[in-house]
């Protein structure tokens, strides 16, 4: 099992401490999300610190007030924008994943659902043509349920694997708890998971509590996902809780 960590929990933290605490955490990998005022970060600085570890890294595209679904041409052409420039971090800092959200659903767009679906699926395609013109191996994360998501059901999913073939995805195990179960949503996704998102919730609201704080299974997904070999992402809110999810999994797995 390949341990990594997400900078949730460090989001007021400059990155290079987060990649210095990493280290120290004995981690294999980071995944930096860049959002906040983390984009306006010093990446030229960032780029010495990872070259001296030996971390891997994948980066999480920005998504607060970002919706590549919207009905309104200027958000979303924005929200575009933005996740391409992350993508060019991304590219640059040699990463070997990159994920993104589904778009949602708005008050106004709840009246066009057909529309909105049909402005997610093409912001979707572009995004990923654009990784392939980067050579960038680039996942969308299915979202918890509510919260307007548009992918969050496995039909969802399983729709966007017909339209779009061989697509890569970002499996949360918190969000598919919200929502219809972990073991249903890995079997819909099978062989295109390519990166996880661990953290616990008690089955309601996406809560991204330290591993073994919830209600979540986890024995039992693990179980489901022995052919997968990416990143298992510790993505939690605390810091606390990291360490505590890094020694609930390894307990879990006998790792």
């Amino acid at each position: 099992m390949k341990l990594a960590v997400s900078s949730l929990a460090y989001m007021k933290r400059p990155y290079t401490e987060f990649i210095i605490l990493a280290e120290k955490m004995d981690f294999e990998s980071v995944e930096l999300i860049l959002d906040g005022h983390h984009i306006k970060e010093n990446f030229g600085k960032l780029g010495e610190v990872i070259d001296s570890y030996s971390l891997d890294m994948s980066i999480h595209a920005p998504f607060s007030d970002l919706n590549i679904a919207s009905l309104n041409t200027r958000i979303r052409s924005d929200s575009l924008e933005q996740i391409k420039s992350a993508m060019e971090v991304a590219v640059d800092f040699g990463a070997d994943t990159f994920t993104f959200h589904s778009g949602r659903l708005s008050p106004y767009s709840l009246l066009y659902e057909d529309k909105a679906w049909d402005m997610n699926l093409e912001s979707i395609k572009y995004l990923y043509s654009e990784a392939w013109n980067m050579d960038l191996n680039i996942c969308i994360e299915h979202m918890p349920e509510g919260y307007g998501a548009m992918l969050s059901s496995h039909e969802n999913v399983e729709k966007l694997i017909d339209l779009l073939g061989d697509i890569s995805f970002t499996f949360d195990i918190g969000h598919a708890c919200t929502g219809e179960g972990a073991i249903k949503m890995i079997k819909t996704m099978g062989k295109n998971i390519k990166n996880i998102h661990i953290h616990d919730n008690c089955g309601e609201m996406d809560e991204h509590l330290a591993v073994g704080d919830g209600k979540i299974n986890f024995r039992s997904i693990f179980s489901n996902l022995n052919m997968y070999r990416g990143n298992f992402v510790i993505e939690v809110h605390k810091e606390e809780d990291v360490l505590r999810s890094k020694e609930k999994i390894y307990k879990l797995t006998g790792a």
